[in-house]
């Protein structure tokens, strides 16, 4: 939701005044409720960043990492760190000089739980929660540190979060600089307060955003989970041959028309072995029972005129682009297609894989019986008898090949490369037995009803019940059910309008329900 308005007449004093004929110079946010604090009233302490330089980066994980301003994403409320370009490993005496600098100078360095981070270069203003103790992390120059008061700060935080609060940074940023031209500028900026039952509203929105962070906490250390059980099952279950590595032979490289050296490594024949010789067999993907097509051509050429949204809308098809999707099998944002034609839709069961890209191998299953698309550079992947419970086990071991690096050697070009449909059918997939299939199932997809009423008071004990016993793709859902709640009340709260009385709090969260 924009809250930046740009009037439609301004005093020609004004305009002399200013010497500015730009009119988004002029731009302003009205904002009706008066019970406002800035920031610089609410905070206890902030600590600015320092940057260690490109010759202190390290290619290998030294277990101290320095974390970039590309952690902080509008998508995510906590820290994306298991990335280089996110959070770089450095060496050790770079990260006990830092800590010694800043001791020097009295100033806190940890990144403790509960603080939250806000970004003044270059994806300006975008904020995330520190969601656990980060001992031998430290952060860049355009990242701030910042602490608040124990019982506001998750109140205070969802309204950073908001585009309320980053279009008050833009405005107050000269355009095409970074807030770092700004200074502290960000001090200034305003937090609305609830002007109607404010103790419980502020404690209704903090639970909300609660439950936001640890979903999305959850959802990732599920991922990590499945991973881990598809590891543990392929090596803990081999035959009784050992692997010995040959160079390529020349029919090799003449049967695979392939001379870059990653397709013929140790490292990629050594992963190949462990596959293939786990002791319930393997098939490649060819074998499988699946159809493969690419998605959707939305080109001019190919569908005509289109209409664009990024809200959902009566008659639109929602549109899911392999670049919007994580490595966690969630959507990180929603596209929408308004166009005449019946396009080509996805049925539940339907896998989108990325195939191109820096990002590539990222897959979704589709478990809505919508009218989804994905664009041709998603590969659709459909099984024939529509069998869930093998799409699924597909899906997750396509995203364990991603996570060793395999999905990354067999693509080929350049610009992060692509894996063409040849490439992809000779991808090798263990047979899992159905008990262990069943049990990651239970973990990416698993509905669960708790009866109970739920009030303030046991949120946080129901929640959390909730989340233990939630597959990744509920979770995912239940995330966007929160966020949607705390969008309709920040924007109550910044236009002063009536809030929900206090019995209708939760009152939409049917996942809660039988």
């Amino acid at each position: 939701m924009a809250y930046t308005v740009t009037p439609k007449t301004i005093k020609f004093s004004q305009i002399e005044k200013d010497k500015k004929l730009t009119p988004s110079n002029y731009d302003l946010i009205p904002i009706k409720n008066e019970n406002i604090k800035l920031i610089k009233e609410l905070l206890i302490d902030y600590t600015i960043g320092k940057d260690v330089g490109s010759d202190h980066y390290l290619s290998f994980d030294s277990g101290f990492k320095f974390i970039k301003t590309k952690a902080a994403q509008s998508y995510s409320y906590i820290p994306n760190i298991y990335n280089y370009t996110e959070a770089q490993p450095i060496f050790p005496s770079t990260f006990e000089n830092y800590v010694e600098d800043y001791e020097k100078r009295d100033v806190t360095f940890e990144l403790n739980k509960g603080d939250i981070l806000i970004v003044k270069d270059s994806n300006v203003g975008e904020v995330v929660y520190i969601n656990e103790d980060l001992d031998q992390h430290i952060i860049s120059g355009g990242l701030v540190k910042l602490i608040f008061d124990e019982e506001l700060k998750y109140y205070i935080f969802a309204m950073m979060k908001s585009n309320f609060f980053k279009e008050q940074l833009y405005l107050l940023t000269p355009k095409g600089s970074t807030l770092k031209h700004a200074k502290t500028l960000w001090l200034d900026l305003k937090i609305p307060f609830p002007n109607q039952n404010e103790n419980k509203i502020i404690e209704y929105i903090s639970l909300l955003v609660k439950g936001i962070i640890n979903r999305e906490e959850a959802i990732r250390n599920k991922y990590h989970k499945i991973m881990d059980i598809i590891e543990n099952e392929i090596c803990n279950n081999q035959k009784d041959n050992s692997f010995s590595y040959n160079f390529p032979k020349f029919s090799e490289i003449q049967n695979k028309k392939r001379l870059d050296a990653s397709i013929h490594s140790k490292y990629l024949k050594n992963e190949e072995f462990l596959i293939k010789n786990y002791i319930h067999g393997f098939k490649y993907f060819e074998e499988l029972d699946f159809e493969i097509s690419r998605g959707q051509n939305l080109q001019f050429s190919a569908i005509g005129p289109k209409l664009e949204s990024n809200i959902k809308k009566e008659g639109f098809y929602e549109c899911i682009k392999p670049k919007n999707i994580s490595i966690y099998g969630t959507v990180l944002t929603r596209e929408y297609i308004g166009n005449f034609n019946d396009l080509k839709t996805l049925n539940k069961g339907d896998i989108i894989f990325g195939a191109e890209g820096f990002e590539k191998g990222r897959s979704l299953i589709i478990f809505e019986e919508e009218d989804i698309i994905t664009n041709i550079h998603g590969i659709t992947l459909t099984h024939r008898e529509n069998d869930l419970l093998e799409s699924i086990f597909v899906k997750c071991f396509l995203d364990y090949l991603r996570k060793i690096g395999l999905i990354d050697i067999y693509a080929t070009g350049g610009n992060g490369g692509s894996i063409a449909i040849p490439y992809l059918k000779q991808l090798p997939f263990p047979i899992f037995p159905t008990v262990k299939q069943e049990e990651i199932k239970e973990i990416y997809y698993n509905e669960y009803e708790y009866s109970e009423d739920l009030d303030l008071s046991n949120f946080d004990h129901l929640d959390a019940l909730m989340i233990k016993n939630t597959g990744i793709h509920q979770l995912d859902v239940q995330k966007n059910l929160l966020n949607a709640e705390l969008d309709k009340l920040r924007d109550l709260i910044i236009h002063d309008k009536d809030l929900i009385p206090e019995e209708e709090f939760f009152i939409f969260m049917d996942f809660y329900k039988n």
